[in-house]
């Protein structure tokens, strides 16, 4: 199979910045790959790899992360804001349809874009989504998780944010409390508006969601089209530590329902 790979940074409304690298054959279903809070696209490099095979592949920065431009929020809402970028970015690349396999913080982007943009999407993975409503509670996991990770997370996180990513943890981490003070509520619309299929995954062991499996299974109820999976065992994102199972499940999903 003959590859293309292009990357780019699109200059957007508001002098946004975001940074998108695709991949894979033009002629190909289009699948976008969108990173938790606090990482970058580099954490798909290998999933890139193995999804070149179905798919023309896209991975973006999220405002603020990779090589993306600094964080200027719009509407108040971080993972609003990128979807409403995502879906100016897609304009440009002249995308009529894609699926998207959101992890974390990019799941509930990924949500959000399906809400704004309904005819931009095909199908959904959202693994390991935040709660639909940020609260103290979370904020103190939140807060325990980044400040003593596990070397297996620190090494993700140098990876994906550099030399300095301690740093950068603590402005999202601060941004998301500013977000939870003002309200804390993830979606302006209600999700069972979401018309294409979603496939919503978690591990049934998380050291950052509390009560992760009741998260997991509330969004997917919510949803006309809406399933759920549960990992056993594994961790938070659990596109990282439960890899080969994932694409495996991922993979039958987007031909099946996509």
């Amino acid at each position: 199979m003959s590859l293309k790979k292009d990357q780019g940074i699109h200059m957007l409304s508001r002098n946004n910045k975001l940074h998108y690298t695709a991949s894979g054959t033009d002629r190909s279903e289009t699948l976008l790959l969108i990173h938790d809070n606090g990482l970058s696209s580099r954490m798909f490099e290998r999933d890139v790899i193995f999804f070149n095979n179905y798919f023309r592949t896209i991975s973006i920065d999220m405002a603020g992360h990779g090589k993306s431009g600094k964080y200027s929020p719009a509407t108040g809402n971080f993972w609003l804001d990128n979807a409403f970028r995502i879906i100016e970015t897609m304009e440009k690349l002249k995308i009529a349809k894609m699926s998207i396999i959101g992890t974390g913080g990019g799941a509930v982007t990924a949500l959000l874009t399906a809400l704004n943009a309904p005819a931009l999407i095909r199908c959904i993975i959202a693994d390991s989504p935040l709660p639909m409503t940020l609260d103290q509670e979370y904020l103190e996991c939140l807060k325990s998780f980044r400040s003593s990770p596990a070397e297996t997370d620190r090494q993700v996180y140098g990876h994906c944010a550099g030399a300095k990513w301690e740093k950068f943890l603590e402005d999202d981490t601060r941004m998301q409390k500013e977000f939870i003070d003002k309200s804390g509520h993830l979606f302006e619309k209600n999700i069972s508006e979401i018309s294409s299929p979603v496939l919503v995954t978690g591990s049934s062991h998380s050291n950052f969601i509390r009560n992760n499996e009741d998260v997991v299974t509330g969004y997917a109820t919510l949803m006309k089209k809406g399933q759920s999976h549960i990992f056993s065992g594994g961790n938070h994102p659990t596109i990282l530590y439960k890899t080969d199972e994932f694409r495996t499940l991922s993979l039958n999903f987007l031909m099946d329902r996509c």
